[in-house]
């Protein structure tokens, strides 16, 4: 699981990334294994604060992406105890 986005202030510049590849393929490059990203499109201040309970209107929704089978990302969701995730498609 890959939780995080890449700063090129922060993580220094990689000029692949900055070229057009996609920050996980480049990820998944350097590890020699599929990347899977979640908990990467909400700030950890939303994601304390925006819980709330199955079926209410007003949940968030966050999103798995990965080049896995959906399976696999269904078995993420369950690991992590949550439904409130969504399958984003690929990363590429």
């Amino acid at each position: 699981m890959m939780i995080g986005n890449y700063y090129p202030f922060r993580d220094g510049r990689i000029d692949e990334i900055e070229n057009g590849l996609t920050e996980s393929v480049w990820v998944e490059r350097q590890l020699g294994w599929p990347v899977v990203k979640v908990f990467n499109t909400i700030i950890a201040k939303a994601l304390a604060e925006a819980g709330r309970p199955t079926g209410s209107s007003d949940r968030v929704a966050l999103t798995i992406s990965g080049d896995i089978p959906r399976q696999k990302k269904s078995s993420l969701n369950s690991l992590i105890k949550s439904d409130r995730f969504c399958d984003a498609g690929t990363i590429g």
